[in-house]
Formats: structure tokens, C-alpha cells, sequence
């Protein structure tokens, strides 16, 4: 994708809201703990971001809070038969009225039908065939979906890798651009430079640019030896719930690549796009040893924000102290010279100290760092690959990318 023509994207996040004295952040991304959550936070999503609507409808504030509470209780409770389906209980006493009540079930609900959860489309069609009929019958099919991925829960499961989504060391904030590297990165590192902070950038190898240009590459090492970190944010930006386990191989190993080719370094945080991922994502993401980075405040910047809309999420987030990995993407103008200012002067005045990820996790930041690579003309393009099984014979890099690969501890 070159500069001229920058592609949309659209990022998924918690937005803190408050309704009947319930504040409904997590604190922790509960997503595809197995594939039927995906229903379940899509009807958590639905529900908070429509509250405000079904409570003109008459709609009591605190039958919603409750029913976003049962749903939280649902996501969070541990992945067992036994455990989900007792934790259904309360959302299933708790919705009723509002199941009859209100239509914001539908959409959601036909998502089953894309589901991939076993049985797969069977409950997406009983529970649509049951909309209308009665206060007790959604619940009923809901509780299907969970029982359904509870049994799929009691079967043993492959290693899946961590998720974080917020930063551990009180006081801190990490301030996150996506999507680079791109043309306002050396902007966005000198802005920080001068207020005292680091940032952590979360980059593609083949997105907005070509990561081994000779310019963007020269952009990304000088960012990474002005003291910031640099994470992955896969090879080509895609969908990775799309993607088979060979083609994410692809999209993790050919950016881990190139970050070695031009910095010498593997990093240890890759961030999902869009942040969608499902139980494969994880699977794949822990045999090349990632932790997935998600984020717990999100500027919108990449889907529409104004500028003054999203310091206004940055005060909100401020004031109700829910802020510690923050989201932004270095390809927009704005972040780089309006928002990002204004960003860093409202968290230093409220006390936060603005570091790396790494530093707010107190986590070492790579797993390698070996030095700057020499440019190989042969070797650093991106060129597509003929197809997701030419990644065995892809180039890697020798010494340390390599042997880390083949005897790196995986982690438990």
C-alpha cells in the first residue's frame, strides 16, 4: 500500500462505560478463549454501546447493568464445562426481560452462523429460529452455545499464548503507534524525545511501506536507537482469524525477519490487527514465542475520531485512571502533529510516567538483540511470497534468528 492511497482500518477495543453504577471496562481481553466468546463479547459490545438507546426505550438502567455483569461473569469465568455453564445461570435469570424487551440480540446472533464452534452453525439457526417466541427461548439457545463450548473446553488443549492488555507497573503509560513504519514516525519519536517519554511502535513489513525501503528502514532503525521499542504487528496486516495455521506462520516468521534483518533484534510482543484473534491465533502465536499485546484505550484514531474526540477519550480515560497501553497509529497526520501533544501533556499532568511497553510490563523488551544488519540487496524486498507452503524455503537470517527458533523454550 503506498503513501498516497493509505488503507482504512478498523481497530476493536473496550470503551469504558458507566450504567446503573456499573462500570463495564475489562480489565483483562477476554476474546476466543474459545470460538463461541466471539458471540458472547460481540453481545457484550451490543449491549453496552446501546444502553443509552434502550434506556429511552424504557429499558431499566439496572436490568442492563445487571445483564452486562452476568455477561462480563460469563467471559471471564474459568474455561471449564462446570464453571461456564454455572456462570450462565445469572445471565440467564438477569436477561430475560431484556431479551424480550429489546432487538440487539438479532445481529449478533447470526454471527453464529460464521462461528466456527462445534457444532458449528447448528445453534446460530436453533437460536435465530426461537427470536420472537418468548422472554426464555434466546436464553435457552445462549445457554446451548455455552454448553456447547464447554464441552469443547473439557477436551485438553494445545499451548496458547499470553494476552495483555494493560501495562503492570503503577504510574506508567505506554503510548502505542500501529501500523508504521511509516513517514510521521521520526515525528512522532522526536516529539517524544522532547517531553521525556518513549513510545512502543507496532509495525508491518509490507503495509503503508515496504519496511526494507531504504528510507523506512533508515526511519525504523533510528527510532529503535532512539531508545523506543519496536514490536510486530505481523507481515502484511490481515485478518489473522482468516488465516490457516501456514499462512500465519508466514505473517509472524517473514516480519520476525525482517526486524532481525534491519535491527537484529526478535521481539517477543506481537499486537493482532484489528485486534481480532481466536484459539488458533493464540496456538500460533505461542510456538513463536508472542505474547499477544492488545490495549486498554483506544484514541480511535484510525476510524473516524476527530482530533478533539479523541483528547476527550484520553481525559475520560485519565479521570477514571482506566489508561495504561494506549492506541494510536503513526500513519495518521493528525496523531503525529495535533492529538499526540495534547495526548502526553494530559498524561504527565495527571502524574504518569511514559515509557515502553516493556518498562510498564517490567518485562525485558527483545529476546535477541544482536545489532543492525547489513543491507542485502537480494534479500530485502517484499516481494510477495508464491503462496503460504514457500515459507519453509523463504531466506532467513543465520546465527541467532535461527537458533533461537529451533531451541527457544516455549513458554508455559
Amino acid at each position: 500500500m503506498n503513501a498516497e492511497t493509505p488503507k482504512p482500518r478498523r481497530e476493536y477495543a473496550f470503551r469504558s462505560t458507566s450504567i446503573g453504577g456499573f462500570s463495564s471496562g475489562f480489565e483483562a481481553d477476554p476474546r476466543a478463549v474459545f470460538s463461541a466468546d466471539r458471540v458472547w463479547f460481540r453481545l457484550y459490545q451490543d449491549t453496552a454501546a446501546r444502553s443509552a438507546s434502550m434506556q429511552r426505550m424504557h429499558v431499566r438502567p439496572a436490568l442492563i447493568s445487571k445483564t452486562l455483569f452476568a455477561l462480563k461473569h460469563v467471559l471471564q469465568s474459568p474455561s471449564h464445562a462446570c464453571s461456564r455453564i454455572t456462570a450462565s445461570f445469572a445471565l440467564l435469570i438477569t436477561s430475560s426481560n431484556l431479551f424480550h424487551s429489546s432487538t440487539i440480540y438479532k445481529r449478533p446472533l447470526r454471527r453464529l452462523g460464521s462461528v466456527q464452534s462445534n457444532p458449528p452453525s447448528l445453534v446460530g439457526r436453533f437460536a435465530m429460529l426461537h427470536i420472537g417466541r418468548g422472554a426464555l427461548a434466546l436464553p435457552l439457545a445462549l445457554s446451548i452455545v455455552l454448553v456447547a463450548a464447554g464441552a469443547a473446553a473439557s477436551t485438553p488443549k494445545s499451548p496458547r499464548a499470553e494476552l495483555i492488555s494493560s501495562c503492570t507497573v503503577p504510574g506508567m503509560v505506554a503510548l502505542t503507534f500501529d501500523d508504521g513504519p511509516y513517514l510521521y514516525e521520526t515525528n512522532i519519536s522526536q516529539l517524544l524525545l522532547s517531553k521525556g517519554a518513549k513510545g512502543t511502535f507496532f509495525v508491518n513489513g509490507n503495509n503503508y511501506e515496504c519496511i526494507y525501503g531504504t528510507k523506512v528502514a533508515a526511519r525504523l532503525l533510528e527510532t529503535y536507537q532512539a531508545g523506543h521499542q519496536i514490536c510486530s504487528h505481523t507481515w502484511s496486516h490481515p485478518d489473522l482469524t482468516d488465516l490457516d495455521e501456514a499462512d500465519m506462520d508466514v505473517e509472524f516468521s517473514r516480519n520476525d525477519e525482517a526486524l532481525y534483518n534491519i535491527l537484529g533484534i526478535v521481539t517477543p510482543y506481537l499486537r493482532p490487527p484489528y485486534g481480532s484473534y481466536d484459539t488458533l491465533t493464540r496456538e500460533v502465536a505461542f510456538n513463536h514465542n508472542k505474547t499477544l499485546v492488545l490495549w486498554d484505550m483506544d484514541s480511535e484514531d484510525s476510524i473516524g475520531a476527530t482530533v478533539n474526540q479523541s483528547v476527550e477519550y484520553y481525559k475520560e480515560f485519565i479521570a477514571n485512571q482506566s489508561v495504561t497501553i494506549a492506541l494510536q497509529h503513526e500513519t495518521m497526520k493528525t496523531t503525529a502533529f495535533e492529538l499526540l501533544p495534547q495526548a502526553i501533556d494530559l498524561l504527565q499532568a495527571a502524574g504518569y510516567k511514559l515509557v515502553t511497553l516493556a518498562e510498564c510490563l517490567d518485562r525485558p523488551a527483545y529476546t535477541v538483540e544482536d545489532g543492525p544488519g547489513q543491507r542485502n540487496a537480494s534479500t530485502w524486498n517484499c516481494h510477495d511470497l508464491p503462496s503460504s507452503s514457500s515459507s519453509s524455503s523463504s531466506t532467513m537470517p543465520t546465527g541467532s534468528l535461527n537458533s533461537y527458533y529451533s531451541s527457544a523454550t516455549r513458554r508455559k
